[in-house]
């Protein structure tokens, strides 16, 4: 874990770890373009507060860019559209059962491997992009230009781990 990630997450305030109870996780996410060769041209580091959401992806607050934390006017925008995203999903319940996470309506699932993961049997399944996404919601948009594999713990019914690239 990078030590810049540990440190920061270290000064943020009890109020921006808790949220109704509910604690909160940060997200660093990396973007990079790479050129024909596979070497990296260009790389964008992002920082994300995220704010876990029972039946859908989590509120996702950004708070710095390339190790720069936003500017004051910019970080206001941003919490104006996560408090809007959180107050629209924070009550989400499940629609029908297998819709309780979009990842499991706007992918194609694949069966790949029976694996081992911490310790646990784990059934692994490649996931694209449905062909016929007519992505509406935030969720849906996200999701639908990723690709990637999927570990499920079987007797939990829970993801154990997730890996995705665009």
């Amino acid at each position: 874990l990078d030590h810049r990630l540990v440190e920061f997450a270290a000064r943020l305030p009890t109020r921006m770890r808790l949220r109704g109870g509910e604690g909160k996780w940060l997200l660093k996410r990396t973007m990079q373009d790479l050129n024909n060769k596979g070497e990296v041209k260009k790389e964008k580091v992002y920082i994300y507060q995220v704010f876990p959401i029972r039946h859908g992806l989590p509120a996702m607050l950004l708070l710095s860019e390339d190790g720069k934390p936003l500017s004051a006017e910019k970080l206001a925008t941003e919490k104006v559209k996560t408090n809007k995203y959180w107050q629209e999903h924070k009550n989400d319940s499940a629609k029908k059962p297998g819709e309780e996470f979009p990842l499991f309506t706007a992918l194609n699932h694949t069966f790949a491997r029976n694996d081992r993961y911490e310790g646990h049997d784990v059934v692994v399944l490649n996931f694209t992009p449905k062909a016929e996404s007519d992505a509406k919601t935030y969720d849906q948009k996200f999701l639908s230009g990723l690709k990637g594999e999927l570990w499920i713990e079987p007797s939990e019914k829970a993801v154990v781990k997730f890996h995705a690239e665009r």
